[in-house]
Order: C-alpha cells, then structure tokens, then sequence
C-alpha cells in the first residue's frame, strides 16, 4: 500500500523493480485528480481516495504500505502513522522516506538558503509562483524529527525500526518492522 500515492510514481517503481514477485499495488491519496493520473501510470494498480488518517483497509491486509515525501500532509501524525501500521500484515514493513528537520547547523542554513532562496527563484524561471516551494520549506522545518518518528511507530507496536539517513539528516528512510 502506498499511502499519500499522489501520481503513483513510487507505486509504479515498486511495480517495475519487483515484477517478477508479481505485486498486488495500491495506493491512496485524498486527491481525485492526483489518483487519475495514477492510473495511468500504474495501468495495473488500484488507487482509492482516502485519508491516512483514517484507512478503510483490513487490519493486517498488507504485507509493505509505504510513504514518500508525505509525512509533512498527515493531518495527525501519529494517527497516521497508526492506520500505517494497523493495516500492515504480521511479519510486515511500513517505509517511510521522507525529509526531515536537519540537525546539523550547517545543514540547516544550507537547506534554509536552498528552500528559501534558490528554489522560489527557480521556480519563478517556470511557474511564476514560489508559493509551493516555501510551503514546502516551512512543512519540512514544521515536520517531526526522525528520533520522534521513530518513537511513535514504536509505540504503535514495531519490533524493530531500522534508520538510514541521508544528506546529513536532511531526508531519511525508517524500515518499522511488524512482530510475526
């Protein structure tokens, strides 16, 4: 399951990098048009409007249910991350990819002239609106750190949540194992 699905580009990575395990791919977003075009990118796949908050999937129904670069969109964080985990199987994984507040000092200036600055002004050469790309600066400062991720998936029942951290904290991938 791949949650906040928006046009299904990572449904459709799962799909092709795993073909010969022949997967079953869904995936759910709250917007209609978002979940169109999913559809054609994963032709195969079945895309459902709904909110993380609030899944209306089994408990246990799935083996992987996955989120990228949405964590910033849950309207309730930890209510997200427990539908997440609900609906993961025994013996399961839920994955999150996502950016996370930099600890680091330096990384933060970077990141604060690179949001803040460099990509509003990129953004003007295509779309003569920056808006999004500080929406998307303040979400990603606004945005749980990883150790407060980690404990909440904890809490909502994971054995084992393995951590890799990229670009000096900058983004993260959390891999929350479900006991068998």
């Amino acid at each position: 399951l791949d949650v906040g699905c928006g046009t299904g580009w990572v449904s459709w990575y799962f799909a092709w990098r795993y073909k010969d395990m022949k997967l079953d791919v869904e995936g759910v977003d709250c917007s209609p048009v978002m979940l169109d075009r999913a559809r054609v990118v994963v032709p195969g796949g079945r895309f459902t409007r709904g909110d993380v908050c609030a899944l209306t999937h089994d408990d246990d129904a799935f083996d992987v249910v996955t989120t990228v670069y949405t964590l910033r969109n849950f309207p309730n964080l930890e209510r997200g991350l427990r539908e997440m985990y609900r609906v993961c199987a025994p013996g399961g994984v839920v994955i999150i990819l996502d950016a996370f507040p930099a600890k680091n000092f330096a990384m933060r200036c970077v990141l604060y002239a690179w949001l803040e600055l460099v990509m509003p002004l990129v953004a003007m050469l295509f779309t003569r609106d920056a808006k999004a790309y500080r929406y998307l600066s303040a979400s990603i400062r606004a945005t749980a750190a990883v150790e407060e991720v980690t404990e909440m998936l904890y809490e909502c029942g994971a054995v084992r949540v393995e951590i890799a951290k990229y670009t000096f904290g900058a983004a993260a991938r959390l891999v929350a194992h479900k006991a068998a």
